[in-house]
């Protein structure tokens, strides 16, 4: 999976986020696994992990998505 550098988003809105993480990615192999698992380590409006998969589903039959958290208790 490559990214295609589009610019900061942290200021962005949701609907924008979304609208350039339509083609961030895009999958760069022929022979992926069945299943692949995406790990994201920030997780604000799930447009990444999204944007992703997409890409990996021109080629792998099956993708999951996990987002990471943290909090100081």
């Amino acid at each position: 999976l490559r990214r295609i550098d589009m610019g900061v988003q942290a200021h962005r809105s949701q609907t924008a986020r979304r609208e350039m993480l339509s083609q961030r990615f895009e999958c760069r192999h022929n022979a992926l696994p069945e299943h692949l698992l995406v790990v994201d380590d920030v997780h604000t409006s799930g447009g990444t992990l999204d944007a992703a998969a997409l890409a990996l589903l021109t080629q792998a039959g099956r993708v999951s998505g996990l987002a990471l958290t943290s909090r100081q208790l």
